[in-house]
Protein backbone atom coordinates (compact mmCIF):
# COMPACT_ATOMS: atom_id res chain seq x y z
CA UNK A 1 0.00 0.00 0.00
CA UNK A 2 1.41 3.16 -1.03
CA UNK A 3 0.83 6.59 0.00
CA UNK A 4 -0.27 9.50 -1.71
CA UNK A 5 2.23 12.14 -1.37
CA UNK A 6 -0.36 15.23 -0.24
CA UNK A 7 -0.33 12.99 2.23
CA UNK A 8 3.22 12.80 2.98
CA UNK A 9 3.20 16.57 3.47
CA UNK A 10 0.90 17.33 5.49
CA UNK A 11 2.29 16.03 9.04
CA UNK A 12 5.53 17.80 7.61
CA UNK A 13 4.67 20.74 6.96
CA UNK A 14 2.36 20.86 10.81
CA UNK A 15 5.94 19.85 12.32
CA UNK A 16 7.71 22.63 10.24
CA UNK A 17 4.95 25.24 11.04
CA UNK A 18 4.99 24.36 14.71
CA UNK A 19 8.99 23.43 15.04
CA UNK A 20 9.48 27.38 15.62
CA UNK A 21 6.24 28.45 17.30
CA UNK A 22 6.99 24.99 19.98
CA UNK A 23 10.73 27.02 20.37
CA UNK A 24 9.66 30.30 21.20
CA UNK A 25 6.88 29.31 23.42
CA UNK A 26 9.82 26.68 25.84
CA UNK A 27 9.87 28.21 29.32
CA UNK A 28 13.07 29.56 29.91
CA UNK A 29 15.20 27.60 31.96
CA UNK A 30 17.28 28.72 35.43
CA UNK A 31 20.72 27.93 36.85
CA UNK A 32 22.17 29.08 39.90
CA UNK A 33 25.92 30.28 39.25
CA UNK A 34 29.01 31.85 39.96
CA UNK A 35 31.23 33.00 37.47
CA UNK A 36 35.02 33.28 38.67
CA UNK A 37 37.89 34.93 37.02
CA UNK A 38 40.44 32.84 34.82
CA UNK A 39 43.02 35.53 33.94
CA UNK A 40 45.79 35.82 36.05
CA UNK A 41 45.94 38.99 37.34
CA UNK A 42 42.13 38.01 38.84
CA UNK A 43 42.24 34.55 38.84
CA UNK A 44 39.94 32.60 41.44
CA UNK A 45 37.70 35.80 42.06
CA UNK A 46 34.31 35.69 41.37
CA UNK A 47 32.01 38.50 39.34
CA UNK A 48 29.66 40.08 42.53
CA UNK A 49 27.21 42.75 42.82
CA UNK A 50 28.06 45.75 44.93
CA UNK A 51 25.75 48.54 46.15
CA UNK A 52 23.48 50.92 43.43
CA UNK A 53 23.50 48.25 41.25
CA UNK A 54 27.29 47.77 40.35
CA UNK A 55 29.50 44.54 39.50
CA UNK A 56 32.91 43.88 40.58
CA UNK A 57 34.87 41.23 41.31
CA UNK A 58 34.28 39.92 44.91
CA UNK A 59 36.16 37.29 47.02
CA UNK A 60 37.59 34.01 46.50
CA UNK A 61 35.08 32.14 48.15
CA UNK A 62 31.23 32.18 47.26
CA UNK A 63 29.01 34.22 49.19
CA UNK A 64 25.72 35.29 48.53
CA UNK A 65 26.89 38.46 46.75
CA UNK A 66 28.93 36.50 43.91
CA UNK A 67 25.72 34.15 42.90
CA UNK A 68 23.56 34.73 39.73
CA UNK A 69 21.18 33.29 37.80
CA UNK A 70 21.75 32.53 34.03
CA UNK A 71 18.00 32.58 32.44
CA UNK A 72 18.21 30.63 29.20
CA UNK A 73 15.58 32.21 27.34
CA UNK A 74 15.40 29.41 24.75
CA UNK A 75 15.39 26.72 28.06
CA UNK A 76 16.49 23.33 28.03
CA UNK A 77 20.44 22.73 28.69
CA UNK A 78 22.65 25.41 28.21
CA UNK A 79 24.43 25.52 24.58
CA UNK A 80 26.91 27.30 22.72
CA UNK A 81 24.98 30.26 21.24
CA UNK A 82 21.94 30.69 23.66
CA UNK A 83 20.91 33.84 24.58
CA UNK A 84 20.82 34.41 28.46
CA UNK A 85 19.68 36.64 30.88
CA UNK A 86 21.82 37.06 34.06
CA UNK A 87 19.46 38.06 37.10
CA UNK A 88 20.39 38.43 40.46
CA UNK A 89 17.85 38.27 43.30
CA UNK A 90 18.74 39.99 46.93
CA UNK A 91 15.24 38.55 47.81
CA UNK A 92 13.51 42.57 47.80
CA UNK A 93 13.45 42.87 43.83
CA UNK A 94 15.62 40.85 40.90
CA UNK A 95 18.11 42.87 39.05
CA UNK A 96 19.56 41.81 35.55
CA UNK A 97 22.77 42.51 33.84
CA UNK A 98 22.75 45.41 31.86
CA UNK A 99 24.82 46.77 28.89
CA UNK A 100 25.19 50.38 29.43
CA UNK A 101 27.88 53.01 28.32
CA UNK A 102 30.51 50.50 27.98
CA UNK A 103 30.06 48.46 31.28
CA UNK A 104 28.20 46.42 32.77
CA UNK A 105 25.89 47.36 35.48
CA UNK A 106 22.48 45.69 37.35
CA UNK A 107 18.82 46.97 36.80
CA UNK A 108 15.57 46.33 38.46
CA UNK A 109 13.40 47.84 35.40
CA UNK A 110 12.37 45.06 33.16
CA UNK A 111 15.06 43.05 31.57
CA UNK A 112 15.28 44.22 27.50
CA UNK A 113 17.78 44.13 24.63
CA UNK A 114 20.69 45.35 26.48
CA UNK A 115 20.41 42.75 29.09
CA UNK A 116 20.66 39.72 26.72
CA UNK A 117 23.72 38.47 26.57
CA UNK A 118 25.25 35.31 24.23
CA UNK A 119 27.03 32.73 25.42
CA UNK A 120 30.51 31.36 23.87
CA UNK A 121 31.33 27.86 25.51
CA UNK A 122 35.22 27.45 26.07
CA UNK A 123 37.54 24.23 27.01
CA UNK A 124 34.88 21.66 26.40
CA UNK A 125 31.50 23.44 28.56
CA UNK A 126 34.00 24.54 31.87
CA UNK A 127 34.25 27.67 31.11
CA UNK A 128 32.62 30.56 29.27
CA UNK A 129 32.21 34.43 27.59
CA UNK A 130 29.19 36.28 27.49
CA UNK A 131 28.63 38.39 24.51
CA UNK A 132 26.70 41.64 24.97
CA UNK A 133 23.55 42.62 22.12
CA UNK A 134 26.49 45.20 21.05
CA UNK A 135 28.83 42.66 19.85
CA UNK A 136 31.13 42.99 22.60
CA UNK A 137 32.45 40.66 25.58
CA UNK A 138 31.55 40.81 29.13
CA UNK A 139 35.63 41.77 30.86
CA UNK A 140 36.91 41.19 34.50
CA UNK A 141 37.82 44.37 35.67
CA UNK A 142 40.84 45.52 34.35
CA UNK A 143 43.51 46.68 37.03
CA UNK A 144 42.27 49.78 39.25
CA UNK A 145 39.04 49.21 37.68
CA UNK A 146 35.83 48.08 40.01
CA UNK A 147 33.07 47.40 37.80
CA UNK A 148 32.77 44.90 35.03
CA UNK A 149 33.22 46.20 31.27
CA UNK A 150 32.18 45.51 27.86
CA UNK A 151 35.35 44.76 25.40
CA UNK A 152 36.13 44.74 22.23
CA UNK A 153 38.01 41.82 21.23
CA UNK A 154 37.42 38.83 23.29
CA UNK A 155 40.52 37.87 25.25
CA UNK A 156 42.04 36.38 28.73
CA UNK A 157 39.92 38.94 30.71
CA UNK A 158 36.86 37.60 28.71
CA UNK A 159 36.78 34.00 29.85
CA UNK A 160 35.15 33.30 33.10
CA UNK A 161 34.73 29.16 34.92
CA UNK A 162 31.23 28.72 35.00
CA UNK A 163 30.54 27.08 38.60
CA UNK A 164 26.74 25.66 38.66
CA UNK A 165 24.54 25.68 41.71
CA UNK A 166 27.31 26.72 43.81
CA UNK A 167 27.84 25.93 47.78
CA UNK A 168 27.17 29.58 49.48
CA UNK A 169 30.06 30.38 52.23
CA UNK A 170 29.15 33.13 54.86
CA UNK A 171 31.25 35.74 54.83
CA UNK A 172 33.58 35.93 58.24
CA UNK A 173 31.99 38.38 60.65
CA UNK A 174 33.71 41.80 60.60
CA UNK A 175 36.06 42.73 63.48
CA UNK A 176 35.23 45.82 65.24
Amino acid sequence: MSLHPSRLLLPLAGALLLSPLSSALAKPSRLPVALRATAAANAGRHLAVKPKGGLMLGSTVTTGKEVFTLVDLNGGALADGDAVQVEYDSGKRPSYWVEWAGKVTRSADEPGANSIFKVKWKQKNKTLQLRAASGKWVSGPRKGADVTTVARAADATTVFELVKNPKIVKPAPKKR
